[in-house]
């Protein structure tokens, strides 16, 4: 199960600052790594899979390739809970099937079962891959009071259809020991750097954007047809 709260940067805020703020050293931590993320999510022509609350997103992680499948999931505000699968993956575009098979060979519960047959809803022509993301991810493990957690920065661009838009934002997830010291410790973190907490998932960033393509260029149909 995937816990974790999502934030946006303020105006004037960049993550160099956030990183180097002498307020991260009242919890031991790791260190700062860099990774460049690199991912795509697969969505069917229908849009079934967005409306059924699935994702299926293949990323480059420095040098390891993991396709993920995400279950619908609950969300309050910043906070979000979602179960999720991650496989080690070759890189290549994922199938229906493939993600069907995967998912056949996980331990049957009633999250799997309900995802195999929203998936059984759809035909096997090839998934639509015009939604991506391109961020370069600064994290660290915290123990953040009795509870361990990640702190993740992603600074780079989303992309849907033939727009982009910039990616700045801040993640907390759960990994261990107490919920409650976790979302004390969360609350802290977004009043000492006042976070944004009004947030729309990566995903559902860039299924925005392909919306605003599709419309542009209806509109410059329409405005061809009328000359």
């Amino acid at each position: 199960m995937e816990r974790e709260y999502k934030f946006y940067f303020p105006p004037l805020l960049d993550l160099a600052t956030v990183q180097a703020d002498s307020f991260w050293i009242q919890w031991k931590h790791g260190p700062w790594t860099r990774t460049h993320h690199r991912a795509t999510y697969y969505d069917d022509n229908a849009g079934y899979l967005n409306r059924a609350g699935i994702a299926i997103r293949l990323r480059q992680e420095g040098d390891a390739c993991i396709l993920t499948i995400k279950a619908p999931g609950s969300a309050e505000g910043s906070y979000s809970e979602r179960q999720e699968w991650n496989f080690p993956w070759q890189g290549k575009r994922p199938q229906l099937v493939e993600v069907r098979d995967l998912l056949l060979d996980q331990a049957e519960t009633e999250r799997v079962v309900s995802i195999l047959e929203q998936l059984e809803q759809l035909d096997s022509e090839p998934l639509l891959s015009d939604l991506r993301t391109d961020v370069y991810r600064t994290e660290a493990l915290f123990e953040l009071g009795d509870s361990m957690a990640l702190v993740s920065m992603d600074s780079g661009n989303l992309y849907g259809g033939a727009l982009s838009e910039p990616c700045l934002e801040l993640e907390v997830e759960f990994v261990s020991g107490s919920e409650s010291a976790f979302h004390k410790a969360v609350d802290a973190i977004q009043a000492h750097f006042s976070l944004l907490t009004d947030v729309q998932n990566k995903l559902a960033r860039c299924l925005a954007l392909r919306r605003k393509t599709m419309q542009n260029t209806s509109d410059d149909v329409q405005a061809g047809a009328a000359l």
